[in-house]
């Protein structure tokens, strides 16, 4: 559980801002980001996988590193290299 009140209240503001901007473009006449692709059953569905691939792909290449780091005491140099391939595939 995350006790650090500067933590609590980033965590606050941000939700308090997500409301906000949805407010705000959902009544927007042209909006920037069109909501309502997601009203398709087959738009959403397909997003979900793909958000969670990204989400493997960012932890692999970018929390892995910083967990062999912190937890397992490895240097830079060391924690970057097993995630290397994983980066290259995807240039």
């Amino acid at each position: 559980m995350v006790t650090s009140p500067f933590i609590v209240a980033l965590t606050v503001i941000a939700v308090i801002g997500l409301i906000a901007w949805l407010i705000w473009e959902l009544t927007e006449k042209a909006p920037i980001v069109d909501l309502s692709f997601f009203k398709s059953r087959n738009f959403t569905l397909a997003l979900i996988p793909m958000c969670l691939g990204y989400a493997v792909f960012f932890g692999n290449i970018v929390l892995t590193p910083l967990w062999m780091q912190t937890q397992l005491g490895y240097t830079a140099t060391w924690a970057g290299l097993p995630p290397r391939p994983a980066a290259w595939s995807r240039c």
